[in-house]
């Protein structure tokens, strides 16, 4: 997909291959990484999205995100939690194939 068009996005967007890594990522996702602190240089490209979550214990996530990529789904929604020190924060997960 032409980056372009995933910056024009202005919600954080990742798009995974089936074994679950991250092979890009739109501006809004990279701005939201530097604003909680990652450095610069920081990036999600190659990592494991699926194994992220297993660290954070989302395991409805990665049943949700695992149904679309066997094609038992056409989309997963999940609306989770992702707190920081200083504010609650929600998040809208959408998965499509």
């Amino acid at each position: 997909m032409d980056q372009v068009l995933l910056d024009s996005f202005q919600e954080n967007l990742a798009l995974i291959h089936p074994d679950g890594k991250i092979y890009a990522t739109n501006l809004a996702w990279k701005k939201f990484a530097l604003e909680n602190g990652a450095d610069p240089s920081y990036s999600d490209i190659d990592r494991n999205y699926i194994e992220l979550l297993e660290i954070a214990d989302s395991f409805e996530e990665i049943a949700g995100i695992q149904a679309v990529l066997d094609g038992k789904l056409s989309m997963y929604e999940s609306g989770y939690e992702c707190p920081a020190p200083t504010e609650e924060r929600w998040y809208l997960m959408r998965v499509v194939f």
